[in-house]
């Protein structure tokens, strides 16, 4: 990616469900955006809980661009819009 860590960007993609620390304790399956590279980035709404949040699921299959701050691999949403 281009940006740095830490900085505001946007990038388009589809959500879809992907497997999280496979093999380890925290395994779970959680929302990504797929970039068109075929990046994934696990998605997390600011002030919102970590695992099972339901307004991320609902944006499964869909193509999105989002706007957020990239940290570790996560995506921390600022805003979306569908596409």
């Amino acid at each position: 990616m281009a940006q740095k860590q830490g900085e505001s960007s946007q990038f388009t993609g589809v959500v879809q469900d992907k497997t999280f620390a496979p093999g380890s304790k925290s395994e779970r399956v959680s929302a990504h955006l797929v970039l068109d590279n075929g990046e994934a980035l696990r998605l997390r709404r600011r002030g919102a809980v970590s695992y099972g949040d339901t307004e991320l699921e609902g944006l499964l299959g869909k193509s999105i661009t989002a706007t957020g701050t990239v940290r570790n691999g996560v995506l921390f949403l600022e805003d979306w819009r569908e596409n």
